[in-house]
């Protein structure tokens, strides 16, 4: 099952599914970007949820509103109680961040940046990744060890991240 989200300020578009989701850049001047996210294989449905949370909070939608939201409830109760809420609140923004850190390790992504007729990035290794994702999600008939087997397809022609800083003790 795929569901939808835009956010209205920036235009952009995510596309959620089981596998992980895509990311649709607004329609520029300057072009469009188009990015495929793609969870581990096995990936539980509470880590995925705990992944798309951690994405709206590093994105800042759910810090926003989390924070601001704690600062008007806290607002009721005086200005002591407005900053410990609004403290409270990203506190907890914090640790889903740390809390979700290995599963966002091991989400591969491939961006296309489309413009003027020309595109940077694989626009094919893209292509080619939607559609046999799509194809898992519109097929019925596909046994749980079958659209496993699919989506780690799908998964391992995806590059690797690259470790945003080294393991402790590899300095």
């Amino acid at each position: 099952m795929v569901t939808s989200s835009r956010r209205r300020w920036t235009g952009q578009r995510k596309l959620w599914a089981r596998w992980g989701h895509l990311t649709l850049g607004p329609e520029r001047p300057a072009g469009r970007s188009t990015t495929l996210h793609v969870y581990a294989p096995g990936t539980s449905q509470r880590e995925r949820d705990l992944l798309r949370v951690s994405y709206g909070i590093t994105e800042g939608t759910y810090a926003f509103w989390a924070i601001g939201a704690a600062g008007v409830g806290g607002a009721l109760f005086g200005l002591r109680d407005s900053l410990l809420a609004m403290v409270a609140a990203a506190v907890v923004c914090v640790l889903v961040c740390a809390a979700a850190r290995h599963l966002v390790l091991q989400v591969r992504e491939l961006t296309v940046q489309v413009d003027d007729d020309a595109a940077r990035g694989d626009a094919v290794a893209l292509e080619t990744g939607v559609a046999a994702l799509r194809a898992l999600d519109e097929d019925p008939t596909l046994s749980a060890v079958e659209y496993e087997r699919r989506w780690a397809r799908v998964y391992d022609t995806l590059p690797a991240r690259a470790k945003a800083w080294p393991a402790s003790g590899d300095w």
